[in-house]
């Protein structure tokens, strides 16, 4: 049975912070028998997002949003699965099927009215507090008031009534050649009601959830280094994430060839809103120094024993047959040994490795973080990685790594996991357009 600890974070779905924390009364597995083989979705899907529908068509939902700033705006960008029956949800606005394109306007998502509006290279989402609506980090050249040449923003899709809501622009677009430009942004990470986000120019964006409306002064300049920030690029996607740690927004930041103006390794920075300045002991980025490590894309709290946040770490991918790099940091920013055991979760062998945001789940008194895994080469074709905080080890009775054979015969690219209680189960998805269930406690492929 599966609990979570008080000292757990909020309830945010998926979340941020570091990852989707999972704060639930108990549940028992098995109460919904998910296929081992998963499903279809239909889309480069992110994350799940779990939602449980009230009315006619009551019940657990799992919502995937494609990703990339660069795909087509017009096409295919949202899903709905309905768990109880692992079918495709019915369009309760007409007759349409998922996958449907989003829009920057507020209107049903099987509205005829074409796309105009994408997502980021690791979308990160919030759910509003007060109402059954997502965010997502959002980039469109459709232009709105004050933004004639396009923003990146915040994108809403209710999901009891199937309908886009009305998209807010944070900051606009910019095409300037020798200057750092606004292509895009991060996914979002929560801090109390509102969502932080970086562009990839290195500057701050902020929406409060509270009144829906972009926080005061924003945006807020960081020593975030930019992240294909370069002229003619746009709309591209920012290569790093975010995360929530003691009240301060931590970024990671990648440079790739050719598409930033100021060339860097992966970085990790930190912004704290209270100043609205670089954190204590950060005012100069971290850097990843091994010349092979590819996309930080993991960026998470570090926790002792007790379950208390004591620091950052980050996973950067490597080029190589080598395991991904873990590198860890306390509060003021000093460089301090990975958690015993955490760096050899993660495989080798394989060229080009992964690792996108894990999620926290609490169980049987311990408190679990899962890492999705894949190698671009082919050698892993998608795999889940579990650790114990409170034991400070590799999780006991889980299978490191546990792939996931009989999903699209073991090919699923993982991209993320969100963790239902009723059922107990963690659902996962990826590029490779099936969402699939997954025991928590052992890694075995079905709930």
């Amino acid at each position: 049975m599966l609990t979570v600890l008080a000292a757990a974070a909020a309830f945010m779905v998926p979340v941020t912070g570091g990852g989707r924390h999972a704060q639930a009364a108990p549940g028992r597995l098995g109460t919904v028998a998910f296929p081992a083989a998963g499903v279809s979705t239909g889309i480069d899907g992110f994350s799940p997002i779990l939602y449980t529908e009230t009315g006619a068509q009551a019940g657990l939902k799992a919502w995937f949003i494609a990703h990339h700033g660069y795909a087509s705006p017009t096409t295919a960008k949202i899903t709905c699965i309905a768990v109880a029956t692992a079918t495709v949800c019915p369009d309760k606005n007409g007759s349409k099927s998922f996958p449907l394109p989003l829009n920057t306007s507020a209107v049903n998502l099987d509205t005829n009215q074409a796309g105009d509006i994408a997502t980021s290279e690791v979308p990160q989402f919030a759910m509003d507090p007060s109402q059954p609506k997502v965010y997502y980090p959002a980039v469109t050249t459709t232009a709105k008031a004050g933004f004639p040449n396009g923003s990146i923003g915040v994108g809403c899709v209710n999901l009891q009534t199937q309908a886009n809501c009305a998209y807010t622009p944070l900051l606009g677009l910019t095409n300037s050649a020798g200057q750092s430009n606004v292509n895009g942004l991060t996914g979002f990470t929560v801090l109390g009601t509102q969502l932080y986000g970086t562009a990839t120019n290195g500057k701050e964006v902020c929406y409060d959830m509270s009144n829906h409306q972009a926080c005061a002064g924003q945006p807020y300049t960081t020593n975030s280094p930019p992240s294909g920030d370069k002229a003619g690029l746009g709309p591209t996607d920012h290569y790093g994430s975010t995360a929530t740690v003691n009240g301060k927004i931590y970024i990671t930041s990648k440079a790739p060839a050719g598409t930033t103006t100021t060339s860097h390794a992966p970085a990790i920075s930190c912004f704290d809103p209270g100043p609205f300045a670089p954190c204590t002991g950060w005012s100069t980025p971290k850097t990843f120094t091994d010349p092979n490590v590819d996309w930080a894309l993991a960026v998470f709290p570090r926790y002792n024993t007790a379950v208390t946040q004591t620091g950052v770490c980050a996973v950067a991918g490597n080029q190589t047959t080598q395991a991904p790099v873990l590198a860890c940091y306390d509060i003021s920013g000093n460089s301090v040994t990975p958690p015993a055991g955490m760096a050899a979760l993660f495989p080798t062998g394989g060229t080009g490795s992964v690792v996108f945001q894990p999620m926290f789940v609490g169980s049987n008194g311990t408190y679990r973080i899962y890492f999705p895994f894949y190698t671009e080469g082919g050698t892993n074709k998608g795999s889940t990685l579990c650790y114990n905080w409170t034991a400070q080890a590799p999780c006991t009775g889980f299978t490191n790594p546990a792939t996931h054979p009989s999903v699209n015969g073991g090919d699923t690219h993982d991209y993320g996991y969100a963790y239902d209680s009723t059922t107990a189960c963690l659902y996962g998805g990826g590029d490779r357009k099936y969402v699939f269930g997954l025991n928590p406690l052992t890694g075995a492929t079905g709930c």
